[in-house]
């Protein structure tokens, strides 16, 4: 008998693939629930979902999160952080500029 099993890549390829950012943090913690350990890829996929909908405070707590879980925020999470303050209907730039001692 065949035994299908999730890997931590698959995982984060369907966090990708999901096409708005509540789907992506709710797959996040489906992963989490199953023994799949996200990491900074799995945040990562679900951050660039948050930029793209101007989701700045949810990505500061995705942020926040990732800490707790002592991964790093790298450049590509930085840089969904940024977009998504830019992308914000009043840019918030300042704001912006402060993803950067995540790093």
């Amino acid at each position: 008998a065949w035994r299908l099993q999730l890997s931590l890549r698959c995982g984060n390829a369907m966090l990708r693939a999901l096409k708005t950012w509540p789907a992506a943090l709710h797959r996040l913690a489906g992963q989490s629930s199953q023994s799949l350990a996200p990491d900074e890829v799995s945040h990562n996929s679900v951050c660039v979902h948050m930029a793209d909908a101007a989701c700045w405070l949810h990505v500061l707590q995705l942020f926040t999160q990732q800490r707790h879980l002592c991964l790093q925020v790298d450049v590509m999470g930085c840089g969904s952080g940024i977009t998504a303050f830019a992308t914000c209907l009043v840019p918030l730039w300042r704001d912006a500029l402060t993803m950067m001692n995540f790093m």
